[in-house]
């Protein structure tokens, strides 16, 4: 998986802070098939700091991203 930021309202340079597979001590499943994706990442800044990243998502939001598109 990767997740890159970037600025809203201007093209400036992209910043890759996540780019390798998700492992399953970072995933935690939940009640009602719900899932959760905690990642501890780098800041945006490059001041050394990190935060933790958690991603909730739904049953329906799951199955959402494994349903093929168009």
């Amino acid at each position: 998986m990767r997740i890159s930021v970037q600025p809203a309202k201007r093209d400036d340079q992209v910043k890759i802070i996540f780019d390798r597979p998700v492992t399953a001590d970072q995933v935690q499943p939940g009640k009602h098939g719900i899932v959760s994706l905690l990642l501890l990442l780098p800041g945006l800044y490059g001041d050394g700091s990190h935060y933790r990243y958690t991603l909730t998502l739904t049953a329906e939001e799951v199955q959402l991203l494994l349903t093929p598109g168009p």
